[in-house]
């Protein structure tokens, strides 16, 4: 979820430039989003819309165009700015899509022109396959030293009808793709596969 504070930083390069206004309504930049949350709601996790409900294909959370129509069409959980919300997939996209409708760029490519090249540094929304070899691959924890299982992830054993669950479920397979696959690292998902060396964050 660090990706999602570098997603945010280049939000906030566009309205450093004053070419989005964080107390404007998101739908200035996305007219088709259904609920309707100003830009700093989105910022803040308040935006009402912290889950996906729309079936989603195998493999959609690596389909930028896919998740944001599903987030498009949403329902909100509250209104906007009622109450805060861990919004841990669709924050990607209520900020991303608001960079890529403004500068006409996705934001993996907005960070790289704006943020990464400039600076020299590597780090990725979107991997390039040249870089794979170098990434350290995901691994499930091993057994404990006593032979029991290892304690189980924070998802694990979730009421699937629980607003945590709905919001953490396009994450897993079969909607995303294997965390360490090529396909997962070349997506731009801007809440969870932002991909760097530890200088680069």
């Amino acid at each position: 979820s660090a990706t999602k504070g570098i997603a945010a930083e280049c939000l906030h390069l566009l309205v450093d430039r004053e070419l989005v206004d964080l107390d404007a309504p998101v739908r200035r930049y996305w007219p088709e989003l259904r609920a309707d949350p100003t830009v700093r709601q989105a910022l803040s996790h308040t935006a009402g819309i912290p889950v996906i409900d729309a079936p989603l294909a195998d493999g959609a959370m690596a389909d930028w165009f896919a998740i944001a129509r599903a987030v498009e069409v949403q329902a909100p959980e509250w209104e906007p700015g009622e109450r805060a919300g861990y919004h841990g997939v669709t924050f990607g996209w209520l900020v991303g899509e608001v960079v890529r409708r403004v500068s006409g760029r996705s934001i993996g490519w907005f960070l790289q022109d704006e943020v990464c090249g400039p600076l020299g540094v590597e780090y990725w929304i979107g991997t390039p396959e040249s870089e794979h070899r170098r990434i350290a691959p995901l691994v499930a924890a091993p057994p404990r030293a006593d032979g029991a299982p290892p304690a189980p992830s924070a998802v694990e054993g979730l009421d699937p009808t629980s607003l945590a669950a709905r919001m953490f479920a396009p994450m897993f397979p079969p909607v995303c793709p294997p965390w360490s696959s090529a396909q997962f690292r070349c997506a731009e998902i801007p809440v969870a596969n932002g991909i760097g060396t530890a200088v680069a964050m």
